[in-house]
């Protein structure tokens, strides 16, 4: 049992210079104050699940990833398994008022996630 819990606690990633990330709805963005095409959800989640979050290494390029996304047509993204990337990121597209209906172009976008 002692060998397990070892076991166990070994595969817990720690990061060891956390950086706290905070989304844009998070911070008090609202649409009012940005362009129709720029407009965040403001999401309510439990801390204990936020904790969580901030603790997967992709939550500390969130704000990049995001970024890359809107101003390309490709964005490959390559990280460790078990950084959040088929979790997170599809999190900070939504946040981030990707699929919202655009009034500009009357369009919305979908956000899909593919696996190996």
């Amino acid at each position: 049992a002692i060998e397990e819990d070892k076991r166990v606690k070994d595969s817990i990633y720690v990061p060891t210079n956390p950086v706290l990330v905070q989304t844009a709805a998070q911070m008090g963005l609202r649409a009012t104050r940005l362009k129709s095409y720029r407009r965040v959800l403001q999401i309510q989640r439990p801390a204990e699940i936020e904790k969580k979050r901030y603790d997967l290494p992709i939550s500390a390029m969130e704000f990049e990833i995001v970024d890359a996304i809107r101003n390309n047509n490709v964005t490959i993204l390559c990280s460790e398994t078990g950084s959040g990337k088929s979790t997170q990121v599809p999190q900070f597209l939504y946040e981030a008022g990707f699929t919202l209906l655009n009034e500009k172009d009357n369009d919305c976008k979908l956000i899909g996630i593919t696996q190996p």
